[in-house]
């Protein structure tokens, strides 16, 4: 909090007082209404918050949650996020469980909550869940060919779609002999069996990935199918059900199942190995140190631990793309196209919002971006004494002091410093407009 920002609140000064001050004074300028920066809770009303969730979100949150940002700027809220998973976060604020973890103020979530989980959430907490997008990246599938065999890249080289299922599958791409004749990989070493990397835990990154094997899996597109039938879940009817579909198998579940259930030899005959990790960065940082592995992680957790990834094929151009915008430090979605649920657009309600079908998986997105990318979201409560936190209107202006930060120039522009993108607004439009969503959610925290 800056000089200025004490000695106001010392005088009584709220922070609502000093942002309708400064509505004014941009009003008489003709300034632009942009929130440059969060509106601090006063001196004195500051808690500690704790967050916890999303390993995907885990890199922008050690940006946001250092004292050279957020802490500089609202000294009176200190933040902390620990890195776990999506299904773990979803846990923690009763969307998967019977009861909220009072000691997290906040959860990440890359696999927004649908309606059966927000309505968990909202028997458990008697108020209403506020999902808030906050950042976009790509996920990217991560690689570690065996020695003296080398990935090809540029526009004509990478991942097929088809041959993304058939690696995923375990069966129908087993060697990286077949990646080499495919031309993914090249050199003498090329031999042996592919082990697939795959998260331990229930994740919204393996929710969103094997959302994409479900969209490649559609007739128009020609990916195929799991090899073997499993147990997955139809979130259709809301039923357990023997399949093949990618689609039935990315929902968090019981015991995480069917999300973290791949085809394997335990349970799908002549099938590739499966190694499982916790965490993103856990998957990354494997398979950059093993010999002849491939998995998938978010790019920020890519990059962090150094793991080469392979680029994709658009199903329009048959070119490839890299998940990283080359040339710069950010993730190349591109202006994705995301179609806000109703109840979150401008003029509705923002509460209880169901992200649950909103995808960034576009396979014929363009030669020049990348097929895969992702929302991921905060999750906050509209009343917190409600929900049973000790201090409850405490905790709810400091954790709308952190959503608003998260949401303002400051927050968002150190997004694609880190491989990730700011949120798209859609041109205005508010069917489409994610960034207008998320202030319209954080409003709502009483």
């Amino acid at each position: 909090m800056s000089a200025f920002k004490q000695r106001l609140a010392r005088i009584g000064a709220t922070a609502g007082v000093l942002a309708a001050t400064t509505a004014a004074i941009m009003a008489v300028g003709g300034a632009s209404a942009s929130v440059a920066s969060a509106a601090c809770v006063p001196v004195g009303e500051g808690t500690a918050l704790a967050g916890s969730g999303s390993s995907l979100q885990k890199e922008a949150q050690l940006t946001w949650t250092n004292a050279s940002h957020f802490g500089t700027e609202c000294a009176e809220t200190p933040v902390t996020y620990t890195s776990t998973s999506s299904g773990k976060g979803l846990a923690a604020f009763g969307f998967t469980s019977g009861s909220i973890e009072h000691g997290t103020a906040f959860i990440g979530t890359d696999d927004g909550p649908n309606a059966t989980q927000i309505a968990s959430a909202e028997s458990v907490s008697k108020t209403k869940p506020l999902i808030i997008p906050v950042a976009e990246t790509a996920i990217a599938v991560v690689l570690n060919p065996p020695a003296n065999c080398s990935l090809k890249t540029g526009s004509t080289h990478g991942i097929g779609w088809v041959q993304l299922t058939q690696i995923f599958g375990g069966k129908e791409i087993k060697t990286w002999a077949q990646l080499a004749t495919a031309e993914v990989v090249e050199g003498a070493g090329c031999t042996g069996n592919i082990t697939r990397v795959v998260r331990a835990e229930g994740s919204g990154t393996t929710f969103q990935f094997k959302n994409y094997l479900a969209v490649l899996q559609q007739a128009e597109f020609g990916g195929k199918a799991m090899p073997c039938s499993l147990t997955g879940f139809n979130e259709e009817t809301g039923k357990s059900e023997s399949t093949t579909a990618w689609k039935n198998m990315r929902q968090v579940g019981t015991e995480e199942k069917p999300n973290i259930t791949w085809p394997e030899p335990s349970n799908c005959a002549e099938t590739t190995e499966v190694v499982r990790k916790a965490g993103g960065g856990a998957v990354a940082e494997y398979v950059a140190a093993t010999d002849g592995t491939i998995g998938y992680a978010s790019l920020p957790d890519a990059k962090a631990k150094g793991a080469e990834f392979a680029q994709l094929q658009d199903v329009s151009t048959g070119k490839f793309a890299s998940p990283a915008k080359p040339s710069t430090t950010e993730s190349n979605c591109g202006e994705r196209v995301y179609t806000v649920p109703t109840p979150g657009r401008e003029g509705e309600t923002g509460e209880a919002v169901n992200w649950s079908q909103v995808f960034g998986a576009s396979p014929a997105v363009g030669s020049s971006l990348y097929p895969l990318c992702t929302l991921t979201y905060d999750v906050a409560w509209k009343n917190y004494e409600t929900a049973g936190y000790t201090s409850g209107s405490k905790v709810a202006k400091n954790v709308k002091s952190y959503m608003e930060y998260l949401l303002s120039t400051n927050g968002q522009k150190v997004l694609p410093e880190k491989w990730y993108q700011k949120l798209p607004e859609g041109g205005g439009s508010k069917e489409k407009n994610v960034v207008a969503a998320a202030k319209l959610a954080i409003s709502k925290i009483s």
